[in-house]
């Protein structure tokens, strides 16, 4: 499934908050799909980003570029920042933070194996838009990430 719309009257469910986001990412850590070292640095990243604005919203990117499975990238949405930490699990000094032109009016976002309701090992979900004048952005999630994806392409729809 390919949608490529205006947000205005997309819906879809808000089954996630910052809160559950960490307990999912907390136990891809436990069962060593995320290195435990990057617990700690996640922490961090959250404390620098709380100076700038509250978060919302923690996403890690499970899907790279290539279609590999694999963590690659940690990003913290708020009202008005997204931060990304580029190659987290290796990267503990650099990041970059874009403004979010709110709300988003157009993302091109596609389902495979995911029906926005449940999801099992096929399942995939990605979404790109421009999150400002100047900067495209690119989210691919798999399995249990999907729905964490999902919130975020929700809150990044709303005003």
């Amino acid at each position: 499934m390919r949608i490529t719309t205006p947000l205005r009257g997309l819906h879809m469910h808000k089954r996630q908050d910052m809160a559950s986001e960490i307990d999912y990412y907390s136990k891809m850590i436990k069962y060593r799909e995320i290195p435990a070292h990057v617990e700690e640095w996640i922490g961090g990243w959250l404390q620098v980003f709380e100076m700038i604005e509250t978060p919302h919203h923690l996403f890690i990117t499970d899907v790279k570029e290539n279609g590999a499975l694999g963590c690659e990238d940690l990003w913290l949405f708020s009202q008005h920042y997204a931060m990304k930490v580029d190659q987290f699990t290796v990267n503990r000094e650099e990041l970059e933070v874009y403004a979010i032109d709110r709300p988003i009016t157009h993302m091109i976002i596609k389902a495979t194996g995911y029906d926005f309701k449940d999801f099992d090992a096929r399942s995939r979900l990605s979404v790109a838009l421009n999150i400002n004048s100047n900067h495209n952005l690119s989210l691919a999630a798999s399995q249990g990430n999907c729905p964490i994806l999902e919130a975020i392409i929700n809150y990044l729809s709303t005003g």
